[in-house]
């Protein structure tokens, strides 16, 4: 759904990561890969030539395998994302804030690799 102060969508998302893990004091590497899928909503509200605000949310969910052993597992995650444009603040320019927020929940059968990953990231931009 899109119109000029309103949008609205469903992301879908097919993704793949690989974590690798190296020891210097011991031999012992670990890697990881992963294959999930997602989908989520999309919304954005503007008012032309002033502001627009968008957010983001894309839950997942992939199957994990580790080449550590022959196990493997699942991984559950979440991305959100959130902006602010404040626009023609100055003269021909903008001004952008945003939020992003990352997590990823690892369940392998061997205990011993379970793991939660948590990001948060914040950005600042200026349009020239």
């Amino acid at each position: 759904v899109r119109t000029r102060s309103f949008q609205f969508g469903l992301p879908i998302s097919l993704n793949s990561n690989l974590v690798s893990v190296q020891n210097e004091q011991q031999n012992n590497d670990f890697g990881q890969t992963v294959f999930g899928f997602g989908m989520g909503l999309y919304t954005a509200v503007s008012i032309p030539e002033k502001l627009s605000v968008s957010i983001e949310g894309v839950p997942s969910y992939g199957f994990s395998n580790s080449s550590g052993g022959l196990f493997g597992g699942s991984k559950k995650g979440l991305v959100a994302r959130a902006r602010i444009n404040l626009l023609n603040l100055f003269p021909n320019r903008s001004l952008s804030f945003g939020y992003d927020y990352k997590i990823s929940s690892y369940d392998i059968d061997n205990d011993e690799f379970n793991y939660d990953l948590t990001n948060h990231n914040i950005t600042l931009g200026i349009s020239f």
